[in-house]
């Protein structure tokens, strides 16, 4: 399968990178330390092509970061439009249980967001 990893060299996104390649994948990496931008809609086209599935990882984490809620919501959107556009079969995107961080009790896919911090409710916006 040829899969797209976002956020690639992140914590998350080189093990998973690495992960995928060890089961056999063919992994395109694609983050901002390689040259990418998330907020470039020609860039998250290109790298689309050819992709049958995409795992979104990359995301601003300091909440000082003027470029938070770019790159967290609108650079989610450049990505899922590139990837629908390209008709991947799959979008996987890494979010946060801070979605949820001020709900009370169990939490399921159809529970109401209560994001707190800027990073959760740039979380949330993109979800």
């Amino acid at each position: 399968m040829n899969i797209l990893v976002t956020g690639s060299k992140g914590f998350v996104g080189q093990r998973l990178a690495e992960e995928l390649r060890g089961k056999g994948h063919r992994v395109k990496e694609f983050d901002a330390k390689l040259g990418n931008s998330i907020l470039d809609k020609e860039q998250c086209t290109q790298a689309c092509k050819g992709i049958d599935a995409v795992y979104h990882l990359a995301a601003v984490l300091d909440e000082n970061d003027k470029k938070l809620f770019a790159v967290n919501v609108k650079g989610t959107e450049n990505i899922l439009e590139a990837a629908a556009k390209a008709r991947c079969r799959q979008f996987i995107f890494l979010s946060t249980a801070g979605v949820n961080a001020g709900c009370k009790g169990i939490v399921d896919e159809n529970s109401a967001f209560k994001p707190v911090t800027k990073y959760e409710k740039s979380k949330a916006a993109a979800e």
